[in-house]
């Protein structure tokens, strides 16, 4: 039986900064589907150097939920912007204050 990955949720203000990985962001589409957009630091060193470079966060194109958290199959953090978005069959949804 392979492995369920490991959902924590945090809140809709969380930011990457705060801890790090990425945050997948669900939100109800246009069609009324579940989207999702990943947001997740990444390094820039505008000038070349080293330095003087910085991490900001980048927010993904958004994509329907499956797709996104298909491709984290360890798990990540999630932030819902309605409860029933989440659909059981995508695993079990740890709140971040347990």
């Amino acid at each position: 039986m392979p492995k369920q990955p490991r959902w924590k949720r945090v809140p809709m203000t969380a930011d990457t900064e705060d801890g790090g990985g990425p945050i997948i962001r669900i939100t109800l589409g246009r069609k009324g589907d579940a989207m999702a957009v990943v947001e997740h630091l990444e390094w820039h060193e505008p000038d070349g150097h080293e330095l003087t470079g910085y991490a900001a966060a980048v927010v993904d194109l958004a994509r329907p939920a499956p797709e996104v958290l298909a491709r984290f199959p360890n798990g990540a953090s999630i932030a819902l912007a309605s409860d029933d978005l989440w659909n059981p069959a995508w695993g079990e949804l740890h709140s971040e204050t347990k």
